[in-house]
Formats: C-alpha cells, sequence, structure tokens
C-alpha cells in the first residue's frame, strides 16, 4: 500500500514528485541548457518521503498501534517485488547484450541494489559527476538506499523519542538537520562524493519533511498563510 494511501490520498504531493520527476528528466537527457538544477529533483523526493513516512509512524504511534515488524513488512512489500522484477530484467538483458566484463560489473551494481547499498558502492567505485557514470545502468537506485537506510534507523529513533521525550520529538529533529546539514557544508568540497552519496550528509533533507509534520501536528506555526504554502489542509 502507498504511504499515500495509508495518511490520506495528496494531490499536491504527487504534483510535486511529477515536477521532481521532470526536473532529473531534464538533468539526465540535457533538455535545456540549465538543465542542471535536476539535482533538485533528489531533494524534493527525499523531503516528500521524510514527510510521508513520519507522518505514518506518527499517527500509528499517537494511535498506540505502531509495530516495528508491521512497518518493515509493509516497506518490503510496498518496494521488493517491483524492485526485484526490474532488477531480473536488467540482468536478463545485460546477459545477452554486454560483454562479459560489463556483465560481471553490472552483476556487482545489481548485488548492491537489492540490499540497498548501491550509494556505498557508487561512493567507492564511481564518480557521479564523471565519465564513467553513463555507463553504470544502475547509478539512480543510490537514492532509493540512502531511503532504506533512513527507514531503517528513523523508526526506532522516532519510538523511543515519542516514548520517552515526546515534548522534545522536534527539538531532536531539528538538531539532526542542523549536524547532517553542517556535515554536508563541512565535507562537499573536501569529499563530495561522500557528501553526495552518504545518508548522514543527506538526511537533513529527510528530516526536514519530518520536522514540517511535526509542525503541523503540534500547530507550532499556526497559519492560514503557512498552511497553504505547504498545501496543508486544515483550514477550509
Amino acid at each position: 500500500m502507498n504511504e499515500e494511501r495509508t495518511i490520506n490520498y495528496r494531490k499536491d504531493i504527487d504534483g510535486l514528485r511529477s515536477l521532481a520527476i521532470l526536473l532529473v528528466l531534464v538533468f539526465h537527457f540535457k533538455l535545456m541548457s540549465y538543465g542542471k538544477g535536476g539535482f533538485i529533483g533528489v531533494d524534493i523526493f527525499f523531503v516528500i518521503s521524510g514527510f510521508l513516512i513520519t507522518s505514518i509512524i506518527l499517527k500509528q504511534l499517537d494511535k498506540k498501534v505502531f509495530g516495528f515488524k508491521e512497518f518493515y513488512i509493509r516497506r518490503i512489500r510496498r518496494l521488493a517485488p517491483a524492485l526485484f522484477a526490474v532488477l531480473v530484467m536488467v540482468l536478463i538483458v545485460g546477459g545477452l547484450v554486454l560483454l562479459p566484463s560489463d556483465f560481471e560489473e553490472l552483476s556487482r551494481q545489481l548485488f548492491a541494489t537489492q540490499l540497498y547499498f548501491s550509494n556505498f558502492y557508487f561512493w567507492q567505485n564511481l564518480n557521479y559527476f564523471g565519465l564513467k557514470s553513463e555507463s553504470a545502468i544502475m547509478l539512480h537506485t543510490w537514492s532509493l538506499a540512502v531511503e532504506e537506510q533512513f527507514y531503517l534507523l528513523f523508526p526506532l529513533v522516532l519510538f523511543f523519542l515519542h516514548k520517552f521525550q515526546r515534548k522534545l520529538i522536534l527539538h531532536w529533529i531539528i538538531v539532526g538537520i542542523i549536524i547532517s546539514f553542517f556535515l554536508n557544508i563541512y565535507f562537499v568540497d573536501k569529499k563530495p562524493e561522500l557528501t553526495f552519496y552518504l545518508m548522514p550528509t543527506r538526511s537533513w533533507e529527510l528530516l526536514s519533511g519530518a520536522a514540517t509534520v511535526y509542525l503541523l501536528h503540534l500547530k507550532i506555526i499556526d497559519s492560514k498563510i503557512f498552511a497553504n504554502t505547504i498545501g496543508e489542509k486544515w483550514f477550509h
């Protein structure tokens, strides 16, 4: 089941996803001279993911029905079948059209993708901004790996914060945003590939979506202008 269906379908979020996809397509297919902004599309996806997953967990925690087993099973059911089908098809086609050395490389990428650590693999073996990136068939899966690593850790943190420091959850999320953002700024020149691929320097984007959920849930910002800006339907 899609996260949107769990928290009620949001047309505005699908609209943001469409915008993000268009930005990514413009970048990868070099459709416009200013298409380098396509990287913003990935940032938008991360914020949306943080918002949706936090909305689901918060709603279940408040109702005292959240369970780790059910949460992770739902994630597996949502992603694994489609991902596995894609990987099998890529493996079959790769076996037919690639040279042995290229097929061996593809097999390593597929293995890393299936275990959701392709971001680590590409960080160690590839420069996204270099010439070799065009030959990395599964390169796009790095962002999926980042999300799944976040989903593995964040529910645990959120569960214990909700249990023991419920009133300070938003504060801790903001602390996480600040730490991750400054790690990003500090390493972006020194280690650009690490900064680009790994979850610690990307989690501030997912946590920004999480913080938005709590700002709405706690009604810290109870403003019609703010609600309309982010697409929230508090006001009718």
